[in-house]
């Protein structure tokens, strides 16, 4: 014999079958089905109900439901479509790039997050949405040099993130990966950037690293000003400092 659960599920199922738009029986049946992790049939609600409803904020708190039931039947694909389709209907979602990021890098799909954040970063950018594009570019950065290897890429999204913040740190990593690469007068062109925009406290360091790059490219007259300039900025720094020290820089000049 039916349960009392099974009869009034099977009871909203003909209310639904009759009116598929019927909210009693659609909110009754959802708690019946959550109740009892029957996430099959509540997948399948939830996207009956998403094919009707009207209304966006609806719409993409059901593509997430639909995300986390497909998600526990272990079906990725879907998930990912569901949130994808979110950030088609509202750009800079941020619990659907969340929930992609959680789900990518779970799978150790990293280079296909880095692609799907590259668009949603190019399309918040063309909005007007700084701060928005400026969050994904970074994610789009350090996915692409440290989960991927793709240093050249890096750069790549690393000089988007500059031009959104010039005075944030995204030139200080330009700076280093150039330095990586060899490429040390380009090197030394993102330390001048950073160094013109820096915090005070950062400014003896940021000339240190400059000096570096100029004494790797040849540039000795430009290096020893930089170490003045680090002198200037911290007494203490013992790299300008100390000529005879093994870390010093002024032994190189």
């Amino acid at each position: 014999p039916l349960s009392d659960a099974d009869r009034a599920s099977e009871l909203y199922r003909d209310l639904l079958a009759h009116d598929p738009r019927d909210t009693t029986a659609l909110v009754s049946l959802g708690q019946l089905y959550s109740e009892r992790e029957r996430l099959p049939e509540l997948l399948m609600l939830r996207r009956h109900e998403l094919a009707l409803s009207p209304d966006l904020e609806r719409k993409l708190a059901l593509r997430l439901e639909v995300a986390r039931l497909t998600g526990e039947l272990e079906t990725r694909g879907d998930r990912v479509g569901a949130l994808q389709q979110n950030l088609a209907d509202r750009p800079g979602h941020r619990p659907s790039l969340d929930a992609l990021g959680m789900i990518l890098r779970q799978k150790g799909q990293h280079a296909e997050l880095s692609v799907i954040f590259d668009k949603q970063a190019r399309v918040l950018r063309d909005l007007g949405r700084g701060d928005e594009a400026a969050w994904l570019y970074r994610q789009v950065a350090e996915l692409r040099e440290r989960a991927l290897a793709d240093v050249p890429g890096a750069l790549v999204a690393y000089r988007e993130l500059h031009a959104l913040v010039p005075e944030g740190d995204a030139s200080e990593a330009l700076a280093r990966l150039h330095a990586e690469l060899g490429e040390h007068a380009k090197a030394a062109e993102w330390w001048e950037i950073r160094l013109a925009v820096a915090p005070q406290e950062l400014r003896a360091t940021i000339a240190i690293a400059l000096a570096r790059a100029h004494i790797a490219s040849l540039q000795s007259v430009r290096a020893r000003a930089c170490l003045e300039l680090a002198l200037v900025q911290d007494p203490s720094v013992d790299e300008a400092r100390d000529p005879a020290s093994k870390r010093g820089l002024g032994q190189t000049l």
